[in-house]
């Protein structure tokens, strides 16, 4: 029996965007709620301007303007 796996294709040299995983704890009426979720974001994007976007998209779904970061990790999604 032969299998045959695909290497996968190597990334470019200079992406014009990179996919991240972000994690962000807030604190809403006393509960500590935690999100997570991938986003493609511009290459010469900031950690804090996808903290913000991450922050607002959080904000909005819970129906809330200001929310208080317990934590925010981010990282690169690729291995």
């Amino acid at each position: 029996m032969s299998s045959h796996i695909t290497p996968p294709v190597p990334a470019p040299a200079h992406p014009t965007t990179r996919e991240y995983l972000w994690i962000i704890t807030v604190r809403v009426d006393g509960k500590e709620i935690t999100a997570k979720d991938t986003g493609s974001f511009p290459a010469s994007v900031t950690r804090r301007q996808v903290f913000d976007a991450v922050l607002q998209r959080v904000a909005t779904d819970l129906g809330k303007k200001d929310l208080p970061v317990l934590f925010f990790a981010l990282e690169p999604n690729a291995l």
